[in-house]
């Protein structure tokens, strides 16, 4: 199985090159997209809406709307801005989300997420 890896202030190398990460498919859609890592973190400033409002990252929204509502506002960000083809692109890979001093964790609820969207929603 593949893995990728992304954090908020990941290097824009292509998939396979991040720390931890291997590969057998063929990323390149992802690999043409600029910062591709970065736009699968929570920090990254993408305009969505959710609930009504307006909000710059999935962060931002979180911190208004609380923990309870995280998979929905992913949800919102993911089907509303560019950052969903970036997702999908990421095909059936693990998504390993990479934090400052601590382990890797895998982001199983955005991989079902991607899941999602390829389905349809």
């Amino acid at each position: 199985m593949d893995r990728l890896s992304f954090f908020e202030r990941s290097a824009n190398v292509r998939p396979g090159m991040g720390p931890g990460e291997r590969t057998i498919c063929d990323y390149g859609e992802l690999a043409r997209v600029s910062g591709w890592r970065r736009m699968l973190c929570d920090a990254h400033i993408e305009l969505f809406s959710y609930e009504g409002a307006t909000y710059e990252s999935i962060g931002a929204a979180k911190v208004i709307c609380g923990d309870e509502h995280y998979a929905a506002i992913r949800a919102a960000k993911f089907t509303q801005t560019s950052s969903r083809h970036v997702l999908l692109w990421t095909k059936n890979a693990e998504l390993w989300r990479v934090s400052t001093g601590k382990s890797a964790v895998r982001d199983e609820g955005l991989e079902r997420l991607r899941d999602w969207l390829r389905a349809g929603m």
